[in-house]
This record gives C-alpha cells, structure tokens and sequence, in this order.
C-alpha cells in the first residue's frame, strides 16, 4: 500500500514533503512530492505491482491530471481492457494507471466501477478531487485552515500533526463517543481540528479567486453498504444463495492474491478466516498462513490444524507482555487513540519478512451477522447507554458534548426486535467497521510496511447481502448460517467439524496469557494520587484506561504524535515527562 498527501488553496512545499515524511513507513518503496500552482501531492509507495513502472504522483498523459493513491484496484485489468478499447493506452501494469485513466474517462463517477480498497487525489490546475472506497477500508483525513485559505488531506492523522497550524485540541464529542462505542461517530476523529472523509464519497476542493477562501462540494456518493439492514423475511432455502457466495468469494480471494510478491492468510482458526486460507489454497502455488497468539491461546493449535490439512507453510508467533508494553507506544502513536494493546502490531514486521500482502477475514461479521449483537441487540444498547449514564453521573455533560450520543443512540430505537437488530447492523456496518476494524488492521499494518486485504468486503458479497433477510443469516441463535453453510462447501470435512465446533471468542479471551499481567502493570505504574486526582477521571474504565489515555495525551498534546527516541512506557509518569502539566493544557 502507500501513503497519500494532497494540498489545496496554499500549496507548501516544505510542509508537503514535512508531512508525506511522516508516511514513510506505509511505502518504503518510494517516496515524491510535486507541487503545481496552489496544490500540491505527496505520496510513500509499497510496491505491490509493478515496481518499475508505477512511481507516483502520476502524470496522465491524456488530461494531464497529477494522481497520489492509496489501494489496489482488483478488477483493474477488466478496466484496462475496457479503457483500451476506448482509446486509452498504458505504460506499465499498475493499477493506478487504470485509475487515473478511468477518471479521465467516467470523471469522478469512475468509483463506481471500482472493485477494491483505495483512497486518493486528483489534483487539477482549479481544483483537488478526493474519494475513498465505498467501506472505507483506506483512511483519509482532512485539516482545513482556521482562515478557510488551504486544506490539506493524509492517509493517517498523526501526519497531520506535522502541520504546525494543526491543533493538538481535544474534541469532547469525539471522546465521549470513543468512551461508549469504543470509536467516534461520522466524520469526527478526537482532535477538534480534523476530520475523516466519510467511506465512499468523492469531494471537489476549489479556491475562490476573489476571497481566496476553499470550499468543499460533494461530486458523488457511492451507495452505502449499511444502508437498508436485512429485514424479517421468511425461511428460505439457502443452497442457492450457498452456491453464489462460495462462487463471489472465490473471484474475490483469487483477485486480491495477484501480486508479484507472495500474499499470505493471517489465520486463527476460525470460521472466516479458514475459508479464506481454503480458497486461497487453490490459486497459490505457496501459501503462507500466520497465526497469532499467546501462551494460554487454544486458537492457535486450531489454526496449525487447518494449516496442517491445507498444506500451507505456517508460521505461530506468540507473544507475552513484554511485547505488548514495548509496542504500545507506537500502537497508540499510529492509530491517534487512546487505545489498549493488541497483537497485530507486535508480529507484523515478522510476517513482513515473509510477505508483502496478507488476507484477513475482517467484514465477514459485520456483513454476515457475526456478533452477538446481532442476535440480542438491546443488550448491546443496553451496554453503551450504561456506560454513558456511568460518565454522566459524575457530572453534567454538556450537550454540545453528549447530543450526538444521544442521537445515534435514540437512532436505535424501533417497535420490533427485527427492526432494533437492522438498525444496530447497519450501525456496526456504518462504523464499527470502517473506523473500530478496518482503520486499526490499516495503521496497525501500514506500520510495518505490511498490506492487508480484505476479500469479504467485494463489491459482489455486498450486492449479495442486501438480498437476504435475517433467516439467512441468523438461525435461531447461531450467527452466520450463510458462511457455515460456505465452509462445509469449502473446507476439508475434518477441518469444517473442527472450525464449526469451535466457538467465537471475544479478544479478551483470546489474550488471556496477558491480560492479568497487563492489569498488574498497569496497577503498579498509575500512581494513585492520579487516580483520585485526574481531570478525565469521568472518562476512564478501570486503570488500563487510564493508562492509555495519558499515554495519548504524551504522544500528541505533548510530541505531536511522535513517539520520543529512547521513550519507555515505565517513565510515562515519571516529573521530567512532563504529563501532568500536558493533562492540565488538554482539559483547559
């Protein structure tokens, strides 16, 4: 993958080359900046296809238009054909080129023929054209000018903080959503200055000639994939429905595993993701499959099985606590949240040395009714409406801070169970997803120059999804009857008894062999006077939260989003750190 900037209204080169430098680590491949008139692009490449042939930012020889993406267009060589046959021609075999040439062709419309995960810029002599996927699978954030003169967009928000002008100001809001839900709502992320472009849009950025002022317009939606939840329905056969998912699938794992590197499966031994290592077995002449875990994790004798009777070369990389606090740092550096530790950003250079691409089974809930929310939706409202009222009663919340809770949560509200599970489907569609998962597997990965796919999340399972009701997918209380039903179609049939026996776990039961350990860290270095003398006490959830959110406070109230040479996570609250003066300028 790589790393997007793109400047409009008051094109900076050196804060342009400050900023794309901050995305080094998502393409260590290459690295170029280009500024022309008021815009300017920047971009970091992973190279994936292509390597000699796709340096960026791109020129189209046809319009002239400059382009920076982020992505892979798996149905890019139907495209070329089409575009071919229409006069377009090539120089190399990367899909951006197909990109920009489908631009040039459809106009911003193009996204719409898109099978795949992208974020990009197209910068024009009047103007700067934006858009991402329509699940938000890549990232896009946005800083406009307090003076309304310049904005500037990057593949992840710490780059932003390279910006002097950028505020490092909390945005309340955003925090109490990511206190409830885990994640803030819409476009908000946890600085007031800066926002994400929502999933599937495509935004014109023009300057005023006369004010010299920016304003942003929308060219085209993509349809939203959370929009129209499934309904009641009847009963229905499902070996038909079977047969076309199984057949979708299959074209999507296909595409996404052409590259002209090795693309692995990042496999637990759970249903998702061992179809998917089941179907990529077929179009890998080697497949390489990592699983992680810890110590106390049955998971992975689960997925050396699967691996076993798949023949694929299987790596187990197991972790302890050690691991976990050394990576924390840039854990909660990469992802602008204060966020508690997770595996995936500890195993990633390791399975970098093996592959540059690696399929995961993320979506695969959100689309196929995974969750236990999915069957009992007011519990799962229930919860978060608790945890709001837990922070309230410490003190009035501000409107201005909870109404935007309180909406999506009334948002939930409906006269029957049916309706009440579409709604919290479509919620954890809308944004679960794209900023609790897809955001986190981006950052997470990008940080070791590691891209992950996600095949679930096709054009084609989408489609498919909005024609099944809930007897599809629920039966009774078993979550995913669709993609049971794929996997005895699929997989070996003593690997689909072991996968379908197995039931899903939550993550704090998979990381068991840590988690104790972690809350006694977390215990010992807190100090207690903190604790009882915090100013975002309301917000916290136990002392690991707490732990977390300091730590994000340091990184960026204090380092901008830079992890400090030499810093250890034991000297957080040590006098010389500084923090308790940065939490007074945070809660100001």
């Amino acid at each position: 993958m790589c790393g997007v900037v793109a400047m409009f209204g008051s094109a900076d080169r050196a804060a342009l080359v400050a900023i794309t430098d901050r995305l080094r680590h998502r393409g260590p491949d290459d690295f170029a900046v280009h500024v022309e008139g008021s815009g300017g692009l920047g971009h970091t490449r992973l190279s994936l296809l292509d390597f000699a042939g796709g340096a960026q930012p791109l020129r189209s020889p046809r319009s002239g238009r400059l382009i920076a993406y982020n992505g892979e267009l798996y149905n890019h060589e139907e495209l070329r054909d089409e575009l071919r046959r229409a006069g377009a021609e090539f120089a190399s075999r990367c899909d951006t080129e197909v990109v920009l040439a489908a631009y040039d062709h459809w106009g911003p419309a193009c996204v719409e023929r898109f099978d795949g995960m992208f974020a990009f810029a197209v910068l024009e002599p009047d103007r700067l054209v934006v858009a991402r996927d329509r699940f938000g699978i890549k990232p896009l954030f946005a800083y406009t000018a307090p003076d309304g003169r310049f904005v500037v967009f990057a593949s992840e928000a710490r780059a932003l903080f390279a910006l002097d002008a950028v505020s490092t100001t909390l945005d309340r809001a955003a925090l109490l959503e990511t206190v409830v839900l885990g994640h803030p709502l819409e476009d908000r992320t946890l600085f007031r200055d800066m926002k994400r472009c929502p999933p599937g849009h495509v935004i014109e950025v023009r300057r005023d000639p006369e004010s010299g002022r920016i304003s942003t317009v929308l060219l085209h939606a993509l349809p939203d994939p959370a929009a129209d939840g499934p309904c009641a329905g009847e009963d229905i056969d499902v070996s038909p429905v079977v047969d076309r998912c199984v057949e979708l699938l299959d074209v999507s794992v296909r595409q996404q595993c052409v590259a002209d590197h090795p693309v692995g499966v990042l496999l637990s031994g759970g249903l998702d993701s061992s179809i998917l290592a089941a179907l990529a077995a077929r179009h890998s002449r080697r497949l390489v499959t990592a699983t992680i875990g810890t110590e106390e994790d049955e998971e992975t004798a689960a997925a050396a099985a699967v691996a076993r009777a798949l023949g694929s070369a299987h790596r187990t990389m197991l972790l302890g606590l050690g691991d976990c606090l050394t990576g924390l740092p840039t854990l909660v550096a990469s992802l602008a949240a204060p966020t508690g530790y997770s595996l995936l950003e500890s195993v990633c250079p390791a399975i970098r040395r093996e592959v540059k691409a690696v399929l995961c089974g993320d979506g695969a809930d959100e689309l196929f009714a995974g969750y236990l929310v999915h069957v009992a939706p007011d519990r799962w409202r229930g919860f978060a409406q608790g945890r709001l009222d837990h922070v309230a009663a410490s003190g009035a919340l501000p409107a201005a801070e909870r109404g935007p809770l309180d909406r999506f949560l009334a948002g939930l509200e409906a006269a029957t169970v049916e309706e009440r599970r579409s709604r919290v489907y479509e919620a954890y569609l809308r944004n679960q997803l794209s900023v609790g998962h897809l955001e986190r597997w981006d950052h997470l990965s990008m940080a070791a120059g590691l891209e992950i796919r996600v095949p679930y999340l096709c054009n084609g399972l989408s489609r498919l999804r909005r024609e099944l009701g809930w007897p599809a997918l629920l039966d009774g209380a078993e979550q995913k009857r669709l993609l049971r039903e794929v996997a005895r179609r699929v997989l070996p049939p003593e690997v689909a008894r072991l996968v379908l026996g197995r039931r899903k776990r939550p993550f704090w039961e998979a990381s068991r062999g840590v988690m104790p350990a972690y809350h006694a860290f977390a215990e010992r270095l807190v100090p207690a006077e903190l604790r009882r003398a915090h100013p975002f006490a309301r917000y916290f959830h136990g002392v690991e939260a707490q732990l977390h959110f300091d730590l994000f406070v340091l990184l960026f109230v204090g380092h901008r989003g830079q992890v400090p040479a030499g810093f250890e996570l034991q000297s957080l609250y040590e006098e010389r750190s500084g923090l308790r003066e940065m939490l007074a300028a945070a809660s100001a």
